[in-house]
């Protein structure tokens, strides 16, 4: 497997090859193998790839029958193996060795804030100590989350003001109709009685 350390020796600033929307890791995020942005996707030893999503590892795991290995989060919902098809998953995978753990954690990574390349085990200190851009991201995710918030609580209150104005509406044109039935009511009850009227008088002619 080749170094992929090489690049922090060297000060080389190679290209992100997967993954360039702006992750940070952060105690509440739900962290997969997909929430890195390798320096080099292609160069990473094969074997360290998980079959299901392609990604390196994250939180790597063991079915313990057929010894194949997937991340912890693409095989929490199966029951079985997607290789062997074999076996009860859920109480069948056991935790991969420190080494291979370590191997994954040495892959190198950018920082999605300042771009600069770490390893990956080391990406979520880099970010909350190190990285140079870390204030003005959380200010900007502060502002972010008030926005959203703000338009949330914008977005609730035209919603309540539409059910209202759709309920008065209501209101007001179940009123009008009864009004009408009642004028229409009024106007066949005048109606008949003038006819009725009409009916006396024609027959007191005769």
């Amino acid at each position: 497997m080749r170094n992929l350390n090489s690049s922090l020796d060297t000060g080389e600033n190679p290209s992100p090859s997967t993954n360039n929307s702006l992750t940070v890791i952060t105690p509440t995020e739900k962290i997969t193998s997909k929430s890195f942005n390798y320096v080099n996707l292609d160069l990473i030893d094969k074997e360290l790839a998980c079959p299901i999503c392609f990604f390196p590892f994250y939180d790597p795991v063991v079915h313990s029958s057929c010894g194949n290995t997937f991340c912890r989060e693409c095989v929490n919902s199966l029951l079985q193996c997607p290789i062997c098809h074999e076996g009860d998953f859920s109480s069948e995978k056991v935790t991969v060795v420190k080494i291979i753990r370590n191997q994954l954690d040495k892959l190198a990574v950018f920082c999605p804030m300042c771009k600069n390349v770490v390893n990956r085990g080391e990406l979520k200190n880099h970010q909350e100590k190190y990285c140079p851009l870390h204030d003005a991201y959380q200010q900007v995710e502060q502002m972010k989350r008030d926005l959203e918030k703000e338009f949330e609580e914008k977005k609730m209150k035209l919603e309540q003001e539409f059910q209202e104005q759709s309920q008065q509406l209501e209101q007001e044109f179940q009123e009008k109709n009864q009004k009408l039935d009642r004028e229409h009511s009024l106007y066949l009850e005048q109606a008949e009685n003038e006819l009725k009227q009409k009916e006396k008088e024609l027959m007191k002619q005769f």
